[in-house]
């Protein structure tokens, strides 16, 4: 955040989520869309530059005289509402994420679920298309990925692509590494803003910073797990092709000619 020549005029730059991304995304400019936020606390005014719209700022737009002609409504929570959309665009991302990270640990992990009574199924059941379809609307194209189509398919028991999963489960990890880093950030921004400049009340600012924070430890958590679990997928491969390796050996003597066993035997 940085304080213009007008000493009530604040210049804000944040990063919030892309709604939509590719399955090989990783980059912050990739993951992020970069608001610039310019308020005049004597006029009441606010003026955002965006490259990319999203959904809290049509919302917004379209709210504008109900919001801001009502007179109970104060600017500081106009302000408040701003940035609490700004950081609230994580949710979506990080929910996604979450949902992928279930659906490769079933994978790699579980061969189904058994014992569960028909009420227990039907729910889960609801609940994976639910997540199905927030996995789906993250991601541009995300129907004509064979791959994202087999992790989806909840009945499917053909065993999943591992270079594939390697590569998936590898841009997982940068995704929210980068959004743990970018959050990270803005609870720096928010927290100036909201304290040392003195846009909104205390109780907004640390009310505000929470949420940031929570949404940071979600990241780190799932970037931690994205991390446990390629490496253990990839400890799998390696124990698997070891035990490959030992099997071969054994038999490969049953295979190995009689004359190159003569030195040996005597």
């Amino acid at each position: 955040m940085r304080l213009t020549e007008v000493p009530t005029q604040f210049l804000v730059c944040l990063r919030v989520a892309t709604p939509q991304i590719a399955l090989d995304s990783d980059s912050v400019l990739e993951l992020t869309n970069r608001w610039i936020i310019v308020v005049d606390l004597s006029q009441k005014l606010v003026i955002t530059i965006h490259h990319m719209d999203c959904a809290c700022l049509a919302n917004m737009r379209n709210q504008w005289s109900s919001v801001m002609k009502g007179s109970n409504i104060a600017f500081q929570e106009f302000l408040f509402k701003l940035f609490h959309d700004a950081v609230n665009t994580y949710e979506s991302s990080l929910e996604a994420h979450a949902n992928l990270l279930d659906l490769c640990e079933s994978k790699l992990l579980f061969s189904g679920c058994v014992g569960l009574c028909k009420a227990s199924r039907e729910e889960e059941h609801r609940q994976d298309q639910l997540s199905d379809r927030k996995v789906l609307s993250y991601f541009a194209n995300s129907s004509h990925s064979p791959f994202l189509t087999q992790l989806l398919d909840h009945k499917s028991k053909k065993p999943v692509d591992k270079s594939v999963m390697n590569m998936f489960l590898y841009h997982l990890h940068c995704r929210t590494n980068a959004q743990y880093r970018t959050l990270s950030i803005t609870q720096t921004v928010l927290a100036e803003s909201f304290t040392k400049l003195r846009l909104c009340s205390k109780e907004h600012a640390n009310q505000m910073c929470v949420h940031c924070i929570e949404l940071i430890n979600q990241s780190l958590e799932i970037r931690d797990e994205a991390k446990t679990l390629l490496n253990l997928h990839i400890s799998l491969q390696s124990f698997r092709s070891n035990e490959l390796m030992a099997v071969l050996t054994k038999f490969s003597v049953f295979f190995t000619h009689v004359h190159s066993l003569r030195p040996c035997m005597g």
